[in-house]
């Protein structure tokens, strides 16, 4: 059994009440279309291709984007961060110390998102090493 990849090229009707449906395949597809299908009353299976999704579904976070959720509003890790990283913890106005704290973390483990540390294996390693690791340490 063998597929080859084709698109319609046109639809009728006949007067038996059979549909008469025209592929088309590309150049490349050419010769071993007419190796499958060259002679007439070849049987054959047709099924639809369904296009590619174009917006993949985002990854979503999981323990890990929890955990720094959680930590983040807690005022020790919140100065624990600002502590370690002060440089990063550049304060401006307009921003809570759980929004600095999110993006104390995003800076350190080079991520725009917390759900990367749960879908990014190198961004979960880097937050083990650099920030949970330590961090349970220190709260110990």
């Amino acid at each position: 059994m063998s597929a080859i990849e084709a698109s319609s090229a046109g639809v009728r009707d006949m007067a038996d009440g059979s549909l008469r449906i025209t592929l088309e395949f590309e150049p490349r597809h050419a010769r071993d279309a007419y190796a499958l299908f060259g002679s007439r009353g070849t049987p054959v299976a047709v099924a639809a291709l369904k296009p590619a999704s174009s917006k993949p579904e985002p990854p979503k976070g999981g323990t890990l984007a929890q955990w720094v959720a959680i930590r983040c509003s807690d005022a020790h890790f919140q100065a624990w961060l600002h502590a370690r990283w002060p440089k990063q913890w550049d304060e401006a106005p307009g921003k809570t110390e759980a929004e600095w704290a999110a993006s104390v973390v995003r800076a350190v483990c080079a991520i725009e998102s917390r759900k990367e540390l749960d879908n990014d294996p190198q961004a979960a390693a880097r937050f083990h090493k650099l920030i949970r690791g330590p961090y349970s340490e220190a709260a110990a």
